[in-house]
């Protein structure tokens, strides 16, 4: 179903009545095993839409730090195509999430497609880990500082919030209070979320600066641009570290590689899809073509993704990979995002799931799977 029409809308509140995913907290603390949705009333999306947090107490007191993810914007122009009905309806491109509440709670916690490492099935190593989950509507891969305001088609001054590093020091607030030292800390991400890993990567280990045993994972990241350090800086205004450090046009490679030289030896991680359905649909609008999954750009991936495993694996960090070529649905292509996919814990490379890989990398277990994929 479209995900941007008023049926979908009203599927949305029907399921989200039905299942409650989430319960009170108990004297402003979590309760173990339970969903809390924290609404964060002073942040707010792209637009000015309302802005919440979700966590999950676990039986441990290891810490998932879960960057959603949900598109980007990186000019005046995209900045104007938020995923909504109005946009959906005027035959236009749906680039990014504007609106978390109530699309976010029925997408993870309604959906069968949406659980894997969230979810407390028994094949889940994580089942039992803290969790905390930074929504995501600002389109800047949660790091921008920037208010400015554009004109539509129509001559109507739009007022837009690139407020990301905002929200996520929010969440990352309540996170510290509830979750306040964890032994284990695991930073990951999916898509846009998965993008902003190494970038958010300081401001998260702030949080938490007597955890030394920390973990990234990157799944679903690769768009190429000639000019991500002018969008970092003049679009989002993300910190100066992290625009400065911009060369190339892999902005997810920059920041690892600025990440290799503060914190050398980090322990490291990247999931993706071959033929990425999702990752081809962006680079084609942003080299100027349609919003679609363009074959000539799946054809491509597998060896723009070897690059980029390359230049990754060639930095002072200790990175693993797993390369898969599951099926998405709707296209020719491979599944964009598994980390919180049922193909985590159900689909496997070379014997090993992405559940499998992933907990053995964050106890120092490193492995890469699946690079014969790149080749073929």
């Amino acid at each position: 179903m479209n995900m941007d029409t008023p049926e979908y809308r009203r599927q949305v509140e029907e399921a989200l009545l039905k299942k409650a995913p989430f319960r009170p907290m108990e004297n402003g603390r979590a309760v173990p095993g339970l969903w809390h949705k924290v609404e964060l009333p002073d942040c707010s999306g792209v637009l000015g839409s309302s802005y919440c947090c979700y966590l999950k107490r676990g039986t441990s007191d290891n810490t998932i730090i879960f960057m959603i993810g949900g598109g980007l914007l990186w000019n005046e122009r995209t900045a104007l195509l938020p995923s909504t009905i109005e946009t959906a309806f005027s035959g236009k491109p749906c680039l990014y999430t504007e609106e978390v509440d109530p699309d976010n709670d029925y997408w993870f916690f309604c959906l069968r497609e949406n659980n894997g490492i969230l979810s407390a099935l028994e094949d889940n190593p994580f089942r039992d880990w803290n969790i905390g989950m930074v929504n995501y509507s600002t389109g800047d891969l949660h790091l921008g500082a920037h208010d400015f305001t554009v004109t539509d088609e129509n001559g109507k001054e739009v007022a837009v919030r690139c407020e990301g590093l905002k929200n996520l020091r929010a969440c990352m607030a309540v996170f510290k209070e509830q979750f306040p030292e964890p032994s284990r800390l695991l930073l990951c991400g999916e898509s846009a979320g998965g993008f902003s890993v190494p970038g958010v990567a300081d401001e998260v280990l702030r949080s938490y600066p007597e955890c030394k045993d920390v973990t990234l994972c990157t799944d679903s990241a690769l768009m190429e641009c000639g000019d991500w350090r002018g969008i970092a800086e003049k679009v989002w205004q993300v910190p100066a570290y992290l625009s400065d450090c911009l060369h190339s046009r892999d902005i997810v490679s920059d920041w690892y590689e600025r990440l290799s030289k503060t914190r050398p030896g980090l322990r490291c991680l990247y999931i993706t899809g071959r033929r990425d359905a999702a990752m081809a649909q962006y680079q084609s609008y942003m080299d100027g073509g349609a919003f679609t999954v363009r074959e000539e750009y799946l054809e491509t991936l597998p060896e723009r993704f070897y690059e980029q495993y390359k230049r990754l694996s060639s930095l002072n960090l200790n990175f693993g990979f797993y390369y898969h070529d599951f099926p998405d649905a709707l296209s020719a292509g491979s599944q964009h995002m598994t980390l919180t996919h049922p193909t985590f814990t159900e689909n496997t490379v070379d014997g090993v799931t992405p559940a499998q890989w992933l907990f053995d990398g964050v106890n120092g277990r490193i492995k890469t799977i699946g690079l014969a994929l790149l080749k073929e």
